[in-house]
């Protein structure tokens, strides 16, 4: 017996009295099966949209011809459809992606249907097509995506049969799928445990190359060594690419998206930054967090063991590279506290009221936040220290905060 909200189950029994079967479907009875939440609940049902309507008043249609609704229940929204492509479970699920996604299990008679041996597959940790793979991909691309997130996820290998339809998969086709399903999926298997693997069977497939040529052969590997934060391991990915471009047509939100483009500017952080110049130290201080450079050192330390162990750097070089990242970090620090030294020795020509009169606000946090980024400016300047230009200041940074 599976263990489900009570909401479920009254969904189920609900269309039951009508005469009509319910199941539990999809990606939710395979994460119910594995022992884990499912993100949302999907359920089938032989009942007519009329009649889905008919019974449940909440019900919202989400999907041109209203087959598909989502319905609000103590347990959370339910994705409520009418069968497809035939009368009975078997039909819908012989349409279904992966085996191990197509199941279905009876919440009032506790019954499990298993047609294509997708319990085998979860076990062993296969992920195959349910029938003809080329066919399964035809129907729907994004199901190629699909594949290398659960791949990258799930702990799965793709059987022979999937990976060679995925080969033969077009750019056309690939190209053709909304770019926010595309985004949706790659960004879940980037976060992955297993992320290389997934990333890697898209490149053999061709596919990554459709979504952002040019990258880095060592990407994938790299991946994994970095902890599984999406703008971090973006940016390792999109290492050689045209990382804007790819980006915006995978619709990328702006805030992420200029994240991962600074990451990328900056990265291999010892170019063209002089340990010894204080000048360029302070700039690249005002440019970067403490978070982005932590990010930057980890992403280089990572990338130089990989091109070590490759043999693409000997350990001569490999020691060199270390050194020099190790020496910058240092400096960074030194520059960092005297920065810190002098933002609390040099007053501003600006008070807080003064602050709060230019910003049109009273006082709460962002007074603070526009202090702060006052003496950060100053001491990288200490010229504009005057109240026409921090006013100045004020004013961009006002205009860019949030």
């Amino acid at each position: 017996m599976i263990e489900l909200p009570d909401a479920l189950r009254e969904v189920a029994r609900t269309l039951e009295c009508g005469g009509h079967d319910a199941w539990i479907v999809g990606e939710t009875l395979h994460d119910l099966l594995n022992g884990t939440k499912p993100p949302g609940f999907a359920m089938v049902t032989s009942a007519s949209a009329a009649e889905i309507a008919r019974r449940f008043a909440a019900a919202v249609p989400v999907r041109a011809g209203e087959v598909c609704f989502t319905l609000p229940t103590p347990a959370g929204p339910v994705d409520l459809s009418t069968l497809r492509n035939g009368v009975c479970i078997e039909d819908d699920l012989a349409h279904r992606d992966f085996t191990v996604f197509a199941l279905a299990y009876s919440p009032t008679q506790q019954r499990l249907v298993d047609p294509h041996e997708g319990i085998r597959d979860m076990r062993t940790r296969v992920l195959r097509a349910v029938n003809d793979a080329g066919e399964r991909l035809a129907e729907d691309p994004l199901r190629a995506l699909r594949a290398a997130r659960m791949i990258a996820c799930g702990g799965y290998a793709p059987d022979a049969d999937l990976e060679r339809a995925m080969g033969e998969l077009s750019a056309t086709a690939v190209t053709a799928v909304p770019a926010v399903a595309l985004r949706r999926e790659l960004a879940r298997m980037l976060v992955g445990s297993r992320a290389g693997a997934g990333l890697a069977l898209l490149r053999r497939s061709g596919i990554e190359a459709v979504l952002a040529a040019g990258t880095k052969a060592d990407a994938a590997a790299l991946i994994d060594a970095l902890p599984p934060v999406l703008a971090p391991r973006l940016a390792a990915w999109l290492r050689g690419a045209r990382a804007g471009r790819a980006l915006r047509r995978l619709r990328f939100g702006r805030e992420l998206a200029n994240h991962v483009l600074l990451l990328l500017q900056h990265h291999p952080l010892e170019r063209g930054i002089r340990s010894r110049s204080h000048a360029s130290l302070r700039r690249l201080l005002a440019r970067l967090d403490d978070d982005n450079r932590q990010t930057l050192f980890e992403l280089r330390e990572r990338e130089i063991e990989l091109a070590a162990a490759r043999g693409d750097l000997s350990a001569r070089e490999a020691a060199d590279s270390r050194a020099a990242l190790k020496n910058l970090e240092q400096a960074l620090a030194r520059c960092s506290e005297q920065l810190d030294s002098d933002r609390r020795e040099v007053p501003l020509a600006l008070d807080g009221r003064e602050v709060m009169a230019v910003l049109g606000t009273g006082p709460g946090p962002q007074i603070g936040g526009a202090l702060r980024f006052l003496r950060e400016q100053v001491a990288l300047a200490p010229a504009r220290n005057t109240p026409s230009e921090l006013r100045a200041l004020l004013r961009e940074w006002a205009a860019r905060a949030p």
